[in-house]
């Protein structure tokens, strides 16, 4: 969902999304968190390259996020119902901010590397190598 500043200071709706969520509510106070465009892009650009991972590995992208968030120590244990359980940390723009996300996914990659190898034949990992190596200069 994106919004604009009018000339009056306020926000209009600037996409569908937002325009059907804007029919939607109902003269309420909604809080909203700026997001710039530069931390979309990098949320979209590592939650891409997760999905095309895991689609080599054959395994859940969801999985291997949370693999990547257990490697590089974003997680917590806690003790729930009389069990010991590990939680890993949340992704979004509320809970890691740009710098956050730019350092995991720069600790990740090593990890991912070494999936690769253990995962993914060489002709096809060759190819999510380059990617990553062209990724990793922009990201």
């Amino acid at each position: 969902m994106r919004w604009i500043k009018t000339e009056a200071d306020t926000l209009a709706p600037f996409d569908d999304a937002a325009r059907t969520f804007m029919r939607n509510v109902a003269g309420e106070p909604v809080g909203l968190r700026p997001v710039t465009e530069h931390e979309s892009l990098m949320l979209a650009f590592v939650f891409s390259a997760l999905r095309q991972l895991a689609q080599a590995m054959q395994i859940d992208p969801e999985d291997l996020r949370a693999e990547l968030l257990l490697d590089t120590g974003r997680f917590r244990v806690r003790r729930l119902l009389g069990q010991t359980v590990l939680m890993v940390n949340s992704m979004s723009t509320r809970a890691m901010s740009e710098a956050q996300l730019r350092t995991f996914w720069h600790e990740a990659l090593p990890h991912l590397r070494k999936k690769l190898v253990m995962r993914v034949g060489a002709e096809q990992r060759e190819q999510l190598e380059q990617a990553l190596l062209q990724e990793e200069a922009t990201a």
